[in-house]
């Protein structure tokens, strides 16, 4: 390095200038720089092949499977050397270590070797100096990719499904603005309107649920319009019924629960966050209920639906863990129940996981209390785990309920008999002393995404053996260790 390198880097780490002297660049592209580590091999605190070794500032950044690069002592060459080497993404050298533990052999090594001795002759992957926007993409946030927006963590997302820091900071100081005035404004009202919650495991069909019910039921529900007022709902409200004043047709399309055009519905994270006392999409104790103002949740949600005039749909995970205390609270709240093939819906997480943050190693959406557990398992295991446990729960829940708030639909009825969905949830409605009408709209023919034979065959018979174990050795092996 020249003198005073650190000099030639930007606030953000990025590169201002020639940091690298000759000899530098020399000892970089043949990778000698690298033998002075074989001294480290002599006194034991490294190996020829295995993870690379951290800066120790970096330790407090690795959560879940990425703490399994810790089990080995860090190599000289690995897995992520031979595949990239420095021109790949961090998460992904997280995950080629991950993967090295985990197969861990003689043999693996040996190929290690092999490839190293090709790219190191041919100077593959070798960068001379740093660039942090393109490879470091976990710089700032724990390995395992978290944020925080708006007081909740939440995964740190790639391409077309990162957010816009900027964009979050514009609504977050808008929405900062108009919660006083919002809040003061709301009555306590009574609950003349029923609210319709839909609940089940993500990648179950609760989006596609949602969307049926806003285009073919006379009800109100939180478009994506709305959903930009999570501090003054009844603001965005009002603003939605003036611009959009029509019902505007569906598209029946999302990316992973995510919806596009500005009336398509949307699941109100933040507002259900904030409202609940989530700081990120994690199951709690039940004792944490008590912690709710909700009394504060009924005025919001009561409020709403005045604004609308009419019975809402909400997309509600969160609920899923609170179907007891909701229905108290809210005496005309009833609730939609999409369940899901569980190898299909397990499959589709981890499909999720793959387009949404890059790699099936990072965790994606409702974590249930068995996650701590379930985090150093497989990704197989984990996705079946977190369907297994999330349905669980909500059963636990739906037993609490009066059997006339609470209907169950298949997501196999739902993409071949949309018509018989909704009947459904308007004999729901009427039960519940809700009249409501069709809005004479067509009913679309619903087609599911994906289906068991469009998936990789050996990735299915993994899902499919840990669907199989959680329904016969790890219920026993859970209800052990609660009663301990």
């Amino acid at each position: 390095m020249v003198h005073d390198a650190d000099e030639l880097l930007d606030n953000r780490g990025r590169v201002l200038g020639n940091r690298i002297t000759r000899v530098g660049r020399f000892l970089r592209k043949t990778s000698l720089d690298e033998l002075p580590q074989l001294l480290n091999i002599v006194r034991g605190e490294m190996s020829f092949v295995g993870p690379r070794p951290i800066l120790p500032e970096h330790l407090g950044r690795y959560e879940g499977r990425g703490e399994l690069r810790f089990r080995l002592r860090p190599g000289i060459t690995g897995l992520a050397q031979v595949n990239g080497r420095n021109t790949i993404p961090w998460s992904r050298r997280v995950a080629l270590d991950v993967e090295y533990v985990e197969q861990f052999s003689l043999a693996l090594d040996l190929r290690i070797w092999m490839k190293t001795f090709v790219v190191v002759s041919k100077g593959s992957g070798v960068v001379m100096d740093r660039n942090p926007e393109v490879v470091d993409d976990l710089a700032g946030v724990r390995v395992g990719g978290t944020t925080e927006y708006n007081g909740r963590v939440e995964p740190r997302m790639q391409g077309a499904f990162r957010k816009d820091a900027a964009y979050e900071d514009i609504m977050t100081a808008m929405n900062a603005s108009l919660a006083g005035s919002h809040d003061a404004a709301l009555e306590d009202m009574p609950e003349t309107h029923a609210t319709i919650h839909v609940i089940g495991a993500p990648r179950s069909g609760t989006t596609l649920m949602t969307q049926l019910l806003a285009s073919q039921l006379d009800v109100g529900y939180v478009n994506n319009l709305v959903a930009a007022f999570w501090r003054a709902p009844v603001y965005g409200i009002h603003l939605s019924k003036k611009l959009m004043p029509e019902a505007t047709p569906m598209s029946f399309a999302s990316r992973y629960g995510r919806t596009d055009g500005i009336a398509e519905p949307h699941e109100f994270g933040y507002f259900w966050c904030r409202l609940l006392g989530y700081s990120e999409m994690r199951q709690r104790l039940q004792e944490a209920e008590g912690s709710v103002d909700w009394d504060c949740f009924h005025r919001q949600i009561v409020n709403m639906t005045h604004a609308f005039g009419k019975p809402m749909v909400f997309k509600s995970f969160l609920l899923s863990w609170h179907l007891r205390r909701v229905a108290e609270v809210l005496s005309r709240s009833c609730f939609v129940w999409v369940r899901r093939d569980p190898v299909e819906n397990a499959l589709s997480l981890l499909e999720a996981r793959r387009q949404q943050l890059g790699s099936v190693d990072q965790w994606v959406s409702l974590k249930p209390l068995e996650y701590e557990w379930l985090r150093s398992e497989s990704p197989e295991v984990q996705v079946a785990g977190q369907v297994f446990f999330l349905e669980k729960a909500i059963r636990e829940q739906s037993r609490m309920l009066d059997s006339s708030r609470l209907v169950e639909i298949n997501h196999t009825d739902l993409c071949g008999d949309a018509a018989g969905a909704v009947a459904s949830v308007a004999e729901l409605l009427n039960k519940n002393g809700e009249t409501t009408s069709l809005r004479g709209v067509p009913t679309p023919s619903l087609n599911a995404a994906k289906k068991l034979g469009d998936y990789d065959p050996a990735e299915r018979r993994k899902v499919e053996r840990a669907v199989e174990r959680f329904f016969t050795e790890i219920p026993h092996q859970c209800d052990n260790n609660r009663a301990a």
